[in-house]
């Protein structure tokens, strides 16, 4: 096409930073979904007991036991 700029490997600059935004878009969409499943997990584990009591999960070792 007469008059389009292009990058290095020859592609237009429009359609290169067109396509680089749908891909940073559509991966940060994911990201962010997948952020917030997590979050609403954690918050549902702690509201409705599915976490245990303090001292019962993994890392319950690492605790220090008082009393």
């Amino acid at each position: 096409a007469a008059g389009m700029h292009t990058d290095a490997r020859g592609q237009p600059k429009g359609l290169l930073s067109a396509l680089y935004y749908e891909t940073i878009r559509n991966g940060g969409l994911i990201f962010a979904v997948v952020a917030f499943v997590i979050g609403l997990l954690v918050i549902l584990s702690k509201c409705l007991g599915w976490a245990g009591p303090l001292g019962s999960g993994p890392f319950s070792l690492l605790i220090p036991r008082t009393g």
